[in-house]
């Protein structure tokens, strides 16, 4: 069977349409409480811990089709007393760790020896640097203390995958299978880490570090160092950050450039992946990729090839994926100070890829392609972004923002792809009243739920993109021993069955359309659709609320489908007697809620054989609201 993305143009407009058609004015709040709708929860095994200050989608480290996820803790006692850990959980169908799973039970658990190393205090997925098929992964120790008591230089450690993913617990990340050292004192190398996808087109992923306390550009000016990935992966142990392939200095003093780091993604489509650096200042840094990797040591950020500007704060950045399907991909800028929904209230910029990248050499984000302000005054929104991955299904990748502070729990924001009707100045709390975006909140006052967010990976395989959120305060077990929630992808899922696998010339087929509400939440206002296939004639139709024909396509409505639940409806068409041998049907269904749409198909071959017509009919279609 062949399953992709829908991409017939004009199939794909009447399916748009279809879709407008069942955007009625129906609001629904879709404010979470993350303690009821999380699939999982993993907490800090002792007090003060924090973890999941920072947390990551890795990748599939094993090799075993399902991707994995890293949590941090920077002050957890992993292998040494509060020198930091991160803990590695492979992922599986059954997603079976369920609510308050203790982190010291992970697959695996990384240390530092160092007190107050820091290790964990970022995780990253870094792609797969040695193009041996298994991703890897980065652990950040921001405070790491190098030989000879330089404090704080910061360290950084790469994990390659393996298919036994046998680290066991408590590995002690001096046995990474490669680290690296920060240039000086108080740099803090390893603050921040990402993985820059594939920058020069070689077929090895790559990975950034940042450093946002170094002083080669000025006092605290910050340096970000690009590595490329290579076969041999034979970097070694303790290496210095100043071997890197690629270094950038921050602009100015106190600019604090690799705060934050991101891969953008191709935001081109030059077949080269782009990247980010943000800043403590209004400006983050767009790097499109090279072939020839040619950026050079100690290169200033102003020869970025755009300067972003807008907002206040620090100048979070992260690539949104694909939200608009455009075959570009998008990137995001947070500004976690800025001032339009209340006094650091928040602010979160959403910028759509272009074939010409013409942004030119400085972009204000006053005229970037959206942006969404917090709810009220210290809520922070932006302080933490990912892509999320497509989590409904609906052919649009969708995005995460976090507000640490937001009702005083936190919040995680997860914002919806479709592919137009963006604007600027959205209220983030009235989106999650449109079915734009969901809003996850956390469970207790200063649990600061929405510290971090990451998304992408399909940890159970079902073809969702999953989501996690992490919430370092929160003490439900220990006092800020910290907590992270997993929330699986869902949304309405359709299969289609024909009732026979041969039928002659003159007979009839029904198609059975099973649906499914996998959402945790029941979902209104639901329609399935069907378009009649070509070399078929229209008998009837069965199932739902009503059903009806409508052109080239029958419609059922089913109204609200509550969570969880099964269901069928039918058509009936007949195979006309004049069908000549060799005739290929092509068929159609898909299932929609307001403002959302989704379509995979596959064809449906048909073949005459002694005047019979032999169908071949596994078609599943997914979507959500």
């Amino acid at each position: 069977m062949n399953i992709k993305w829908f991409s017939d143009r004009r199939i794909r407009a009447l399916l748009l349409s279809v879709a407008l058609l069942a955007a009625l004015l129906f609001l629904v709040a879709w404010t979470l409480p993350l303690a009821d709708h999380a699939d999982a929860t993993f907490v800090g095994k002792s007090s003060y811990d924090r973890a999941a200050e920072r947390l990551a989608m890795v990748g599939d480290v094993n090799g075993d089709g399902y991707d994995d996820f890293v949590i941090g803790a920077r002050h957890a006692t992993v292998t040494g007393s509060q020198a930091g850990g991160a803990y590695l959980f492979l992922g599986s169908p059954a997603a079976d760790w369920g609510l308050g799973f203790d982190l010291s039970l992970a697959d695996a658990t990384f240390g530092s020896a160092g007190y107050q190393d820091y290790a964990g205090r970022d995780v990253a997925g870094a792609g797969d640097v040695n193009g041996d098929g298994y991703d890897d992964f980065l652990i950040g120790a921001s405070g790491y203390d190098a030989p000879g008591a330089i404090t704080q230089t910061g360290k950084v450690f790469l994990l390659l995958g393996r298919p036994a993913a046998d680290w066991g617990n408590n590995f002690d990340l001096a046995n990474a299978d490669a680290s690296f050292v920060g240039e000086a004192a108080y740099d803090h190398a390893g603050y921040a880490l990402a993985s820059a996808g594939d920058v020069d087109g070689d077929g090895y992923d790559d990975f950034m570090v940042g450093a946002y306390q170094n002083d080669e550009g000025g006092d605290g000016a910050g340096k970000v160092y690009l590595f490329l990935g290579r076969q041999a992966a034979d970097w070694g142990q303790d290496v210095s950050l100043a071997s890197a392939d690629a270094s950038f200095l921050g602009g100015a003093v106190f600019d604090e450039a690799g705060i934050s780091v991101a891969g953008a993604g191709d935001v081109n489509g030059d077949d080269l992946y782009d990247f980010l650096i943000g800043s403590s200042t209004q400006y983050a840094y767009l790097f499109l990729g090279r072939a020839a990797a040619d950026w050079g040591q100690s290169v200033s950020v102003a020869t970025a090839d755009t300067v972003l500007s807008g907002g206040a704060g620090d100048a979070v950045v992260a690539g949104a994926g694909d939200v608009n399907d455009d075959g570009l991909d998008d990137f995001l800028k947070g500004a976690m100070f800025d001032d339009e929904g209340g006094e650091n209230a928040g602010k979160v910029y959403l910028v759509l890829g272009r074939a010409a990248a013409d942004w030119g050499s400085s972009f204000d984000l006053a005229n970037a392609d959206a942006s969404f302000y917090g709810a009220g005054d210290y809520e922070y929104a932006g302080c933490a972004l990912s892509a999320a991955g497509d989590v409904n299904r609906d052919g649009y990748d969708d995005f995460l923002a976090g507000a640490y502070q937001e009702t005083g729990t936190g919040r995680a924001y997860l914002v919806l792809g479709h592919p137009d009707g963006w604007h600027t100045g959205t209220a983030l709390a009235d989106a999650a009243t449109a079915r734009d975006l969901w809003a996850f909140d956390g469970e207790a006052v200063e649990d600061e739920a929405g510290s971090d967010v990451a998304g992408g990976g399909d940890v159970n395989g079902d073809g969702f993109a999953d989501l996690l959120v992490g919430a370092p305060e929160n003490g439900e077990i220990h006092t800020s021993a910290g907590k992270a929630y997993l929330v699986l992808g869902r949304g309405l899922v359709l299969s289609k069955t024909a009732n026979a696998a041969t039928v002659a010339p003159g007979e009839h087929i029904t198609y059975t359309l099973h649906y499914t509400n996998t959402n945790a939440w029941g979902v209104p206002e639901v329609r399935i659709g069907d378009l009649i296939p070509a070399n078929t004639t229209y008998v009837g139709c069965s199932g739902g609320i009503s059903c009806n024909r409508q052109g080239a396509f029958v419609s059922w409505y089913l109204g609200t489908v509550v969570s969880q639940t099964t269901g069928t409806v039918g058509m009936t068409v007949q195979v006309p007697a004049e069908v000549p041998a060799g005739t290929v049907i092509t068929n159609t269904a898909w299932i929609t809620a307001p403002r959302r749409v989704n379509a995979v198909f596959s064809s449906v071959t048909t073949r005459v054989e002694a005047s019979t017509v032999r169908i071949y009919l596994p078609l599943i279609v997914r979507a959500a609201p």
